[in-house]
């Protein structure tokens, strides 16, 4: 029977996301191909430094075919997580969190830029965007939707009608 190795970044990520759901975890380990903190952290990048060319890059690499809608899904739960842990950080010492330090640091960071109420903006609208993954969105219309949402969310002003 041959194994499958996960370096460990990734295994980090898929227990944070898993939750500590074995089932949930096997089948991340199944379609674990990317790196989601490195592809959230050029995301939100992008969205911060308002570089329309890299975001549209970014939304064509994240909505393709070989990149799926499982991943897609996993990623947007990565990022949920991390905005968990985020607020967890605030109360908890930096020890008990499954993050690697890199992660701790850029979850500082976010501390930073957004506060609670607009975190839960966030999960919400994430939790919205994997819903309608779950029933085939077109991809790419989901992130530059979610992308502008996340500018709105970020500067502290009403969406638009």
């Amino acid at each position: 029977m041959a194994r499958n190795f996960t370096p460990e970044p990734g295994a980090r990520q898929i227990a944070t996301i898993s939750s500590g759901n074995y089932r949930e975890a096997v089948h991340l380990l199944q379609h674990a191909e990317n790196d989601y903190y490195e592809l959230l952290r050029n995301w939100l990048n992008y969205i911060f430094t308002q570089n329309r060319v890299a975001l549209q890059e970014w939304i064509e690499h994240v909505s393709n075919a070989k990149m799926g809608r499982e991943n897609q899904k996993q990623f947007l739960r990565y990022f949920i997580n991390l905005l968990e842990h985020t607020v967890r950080l605030q109360f908890m010492d930096r020890s008990q969190v499954a993050f690697s330090d890199e992660e701790i640091d850029f979850a500082g960071k976010l501390q930073k830029l957004a506060n609670l109420e607009q975190m839960q903006l966030i999960v919400e609208e994430l939790d919205n965007a994997c819903y309608h993954i779950e029933r085939n969105a077109n991809g790419k219309m989901l992130f530059h939707a979610l992308s502008i949402k996340l500018q709105y969310i970020f500067r502290n002003r009403p969406m638009p009608v």
